[in-house]
């Protein structure tokens, strides 16, 4: 009997023990899985942020990114002209002043490779430009983009000053912020910019808001060609309803033909009878 109770006893004990050994280990187990899923999960978040911020520009954002800071940057430099009464006949400009003028704006590159060539002519009283002043609303596209730079094309139409171009700029990220970094451009008589009828329209109606698209024509060199020499190109036909004309754009430069030929001026447009078309 005393066997008996004696065994009674010892199996009780094994039971308590057994009963609190595993509520130790399950518990352990239970909040060093915890512990591992929630590390897990930190890891991952951490990752995605990390992915978030090194991701790329979409062409949206670069777009958007490139008119501010464009924007920005030549703003500056017509400000620090102003302040300092720049001019490149009487009162060069000075170079170490526009670097640090510029620095949140333009990349180390640029203001120490690119801005010492062309800072003489930068303040010029001239019709010329050595910076480029795209036709940002017509035409700008992403080209190329990494998580520390990106590529935009635009296009310059040209007019009386410019004879039409095409601008690649280059911008890098400098100390977490974007930067110009470069800029090339490609002159239109090298390789044409192949405006679009949409583009074309977009241009002439910031002139005349009125103009209204008619045709595609073609326009051959003669004997007795303008200066504009009619490209051997496309040109867009626009009916210019409030001064009663018909005017040309380019696909080729983007420039405007005013003395558009009388031949290729559709039967239905009658100038002289101020037509209300």
């Amino acid at each position: 009997m005393k066997k008996v109770v004696i065994s009674f006893i010892c199996f009780i004990l094994v039971g308590v023990g057994a009963f609190f050994s595993y509520e130790y280990f399950f518990k352990k187990n239970t909040a060093t899985l915890a512990s591992k899923q929630q590390t897990a999960d930190e890891k991952t978040s951490n990752e995605d942020e990390t992915a978030k911020l090194a991701s790329p520009l979409t062409e949206e954002e670069a777009t958007a990114t490139f008119r501010k800071l464009y924007d920005k940057l030549m703003n500056r430099i017509d400000e620090l002209g102003q302040e300092n009464g720049w001019s490149s006949s009487s009162n060069p400009a000075d170079l170490e002043t526009l670097q640090k003028g510029i620095e949140p704006y333009a990349s180390k590159k640029f203001r120490e490779a690119i801005l010492p060539n062309i800072i003489e002519d930068l303040y010029c009283e001239c019709d010329s430009f050595v910076m480029p002043h795209p036709d940002l609303d017509i035409r700008l596209k992403l080209v190329e983009s990494k998580p520390d730079y990106f590529k935009v094309r635009t296009v310059d139409l040209a007019d009386e000053i410019s004879e039409g171009e095409q601008i690649f700029f280059t911008v890098k990220k400098e100390n977490e912020k974007w930067k110009l970094d470069s800029f090339n451009q490609i002159q239109a008589f090298d390789k044409p910019l192949n405006i679009t009828k949409e583009e074309a329209e977009k241009y002439i109606k910031t002139i005349y808001p009125s103009a209204k698209y008619l045709k595609e024509v073609q326009l051959e060199n003669t004997e007795n060609s303008d200066k504009f020499d009619y490209d051997n190109g496309k040109w867009f036909l626009f009916y210019i309803k409030e001064i009663d004309n018909v005017y040309a754009v380019s696909v080729n430069d983007g420039s405007i033909l005013y003395d558009v030929p009388d031949d290729v001026i559709p039967n239905f447009i009658k100038l002289e009878d101020n037509s209300t078309y």
